[in-house]
């Protein structure tokens, strides 16, 4: 079944997600505190979110590629159907915040490559789509929450699966919310 490295690439690509993961966690968090950093820092940290996206996507291609797959032959499971329509709107809402950015940046003004526009309503488009981001994020890694205490080798024990699952789902939405608002009420154009 499997060749003698490929449970090593296997293992692998999945310290690599969990990596990812946690970059992405720790810079989607930074990027709401653009009261905190300035908009310069949050447009770089912005940049930089980006760039770990794109490496996210490509080393869990595969895996979307098979659940596409499954998809089409109508052979999905529930939960690989549930993680794959969060994951598609997870990329639409990275879409989204990419595009929106680029006309209400300032360090792109700055060093000539866009125009400044300052739209309302751009600036609206981008504080939606990083709140839903945020949401997204959240319901993403709760998703993922089993496996990321496997990979740490934290006991998991399924029989409080619920309990645990709500508790980390409230906390982490009430803190992405906190962080969210704070953040769309900072970011004064």
């Amino acid at each position: 079944m499997f060749s003698n490295d490929e449970p090593r690439k296997v293992m692998k690509s999945r310290s690599t997600r969990m990596a990812l993961d946690g970059a992405l966690t720790i810079l989607l968090i930074a990027s709401m505190l653009a009261q905190l950093t300035g908009v310069i820092a949050h447009e770089i940290i912005g940049v930089v979110f980006l760039l770990a996206v794109v490496a996210h996507i490509v080393n869990s291609f595969w895996w979307m590629k098979t659940v596409a797959q499954l998809v089409e032959n109508a052979q999905v499971r529930g939960g690989q159907l549930a993680l794959f329509v969060v994951a598609v709107l997870l990329g639409v809402a990275v879409v989204v915040l990419a595009v929106s950015s680029v006309p209400i940046s300032r360090l792109l003004y700055q060093v000539g490559l866009a125009p400044k526009v300052m739209s309302s309503m751009w600036l609206a488009v981008h504080k939606a789509s990083a709140f839903l981001l945020c949401i997204l994020a959240v319901v993403h890694l709760a998703m993922h929450w089993a496996s990321i205490l496997k990979h740490l080798n934290i006991p998991f024990d399924p029989s409080k699966r619920k309990a645990i699952g709500l508790g980390v789902k409230v906390v982490s939405c009430a803190g992405i919310v906190a962080l969210g608002v704070v953040g769309f009420n900072s970011l004064e154009m």
